[in-house]
C-alpha cells in the first residue's frame, strides 16, 4: 500500500522541492512537511485529492512503463 509519505517522497524524487510541491498543491509548506514526515498520517479532503492527482500524473505506476524491455 502506498502511504501519503510514499507519495510525497516519490514526487520529491522527480526533482521537486517541498516548496515547489506546496505551491503546486496550493497548501502551506508546513502542512505538506507534516504529511511528508508522517506527523500527519492522512491529509484531509481537498489536500488528499490534490496530492493523489499530482502523484498519479507525475509518478507512473510500476509495471505501466511503455518502454520496450
Amino acid at each position: 500500500m502506498v502511504t501519503w509519505q510514499d507519495r510525497i517522497r516519490a514526487l520529491r524524487d522527480t526533482g521537486l522541492t517541498l516548496r515547489q510541491l506546496a505551491e503546486m498543491l496550493d497548501m502551506p509548506m508546513s502542512t505538506l512537511g507534516d504529511i511528508a514526515t508522517g506527523r500527519t498520517e492522512s491529509p484531509r479532503g481537498e489536500s488528499a485529492i490534490r496530492i493523489d492527482a499530482l502523484y498519479r500524473d507525475r509518478c507512473p505506476a510500476p509495471g505501466n512503463s511503455t518502454a520496450a524491455a
